[in-house]
């Protein structure tokens, strides 16, 4: 019987001058990117039709110009969520980075993206902590779509963060170990007489 081959890791870690970087690349979901082809393509086919109503000048004769024009407006953007949550899942990426005392959370695809900044004299209690399954939070739903959540978490003044969602758990406690050299509070607890 052949042994199972050694998983590599997903991330690829980069000590940086005064820090660390970290890319992690989304994980390759066929079924999101199958699902939101055909979805698009539906959206379009619904999209043109009523804008060519209006461009037309025949909405309020066929059909009542109010509910088209809230109609349009709701297919739209979920048509433009469809087509970030597409790209992201076929060319998105998420990068951490510790330097120059801040904790950086970049999502980026195609050199688009946010960055959460955090200063890392105040990210404490880094860990694993899988994110509890509610399908009616948003970013519980979001996770589905490949955009939100992740294995890491960390504490930040009085709200809890999460990062690094296309890993898993091993590859994660890897991570963890590596962050918590760069940052110096990320193993402590702040306690309620060290809250001013």
């Amino acid at each position: 019987m052949a042994k199972m081959a050694l998983p590599r890791p997903r991330a690829l870690t980069t000590t940086i001058p005064g820090g660390l970087r970290i890319v992690i690349p989304t994980r390759k979901n066929l079924f999101v990117l199958l699902f939101l082809t055909l979805w698009l393509c539906g959206w379009a086919f619904g999209e043109v039709a009523v804008a060519s109503k209006f461009l037309s000048g025949s909405v309020g004769v066929e059909a009542p110009t109010a509910f088209l024009s809230v109609w349009l407006i709701g297919w739209t953007l979920g048509g433009a969520f469809a087509v970030v949550a597409w790209i992201w899942n076929a060319f998105g990426r998420e990068v951490i980075a510790v330097e120059a005392g801040e904790l950086r959370v970049r999502h980026e695809t195609l050199r688009l993206g946010w960055t959460r900044v955090f200063d890392a004299s105040h990210v404490r209690a880094l860990r694993i902590s899988p994110p509890a399954f509610d399908p009616w939070s948003p970013s519980g739903s979001l996770r589905f779509w490949g955009l939100g959540g992740g294995l890491l978490a960390f504490d930040y003044g009085a709200r809890t963060f999460r990062m690094a969602a296309a890993i898993e758990e091993a590859e994660a406690t890897t991570i963890a170990e590596e962050l918590r050299a760069w940052l110096p509070a990320s193993g402590s607890v702040e306690t309620s007489s060290s809250v001013r």
